[in-house]
């Protein structure tokens, strides 16, 4: 598996198809746990979940409600697992 040949590099790398090497090859970095927060919402609206930071990624800056920024929460959509 090439990401596993130098997983501190490749992890982090984005493939030609737009994934990450984490994203790949979740065992290999170690990053099995790296998942979205269901529960984050920005200032406190239902609408205002990670699927909505997906759908624009400048939105990783947001906050929620009490103060946990978007990409603390939704690392698997925002890239911030690796």
């Amino acid at each position: 598996d090439w990401v596993a040949k130098k997983p501190n590099s490749y992890c982090k790398r984005e493939g030609d198809d737009g994934t990450f090497g984490f994203e790949g090859c979740p065992v290999t970095c170690g990053q099995c746990g790296c998942q979205d927060d269901a529960l984050w919402l920005h200032k406190g609206k239902s609408s205002r979940n990670c699927d909505w930071v997906a759908e624009d990624k400048s939105r990783c800056r947001k906050r929620s409600s009490d103060g946990t920024k978007a990409k603390e929460a939704c690392r698997s959509t925002c890239k911030t697992c690796a």
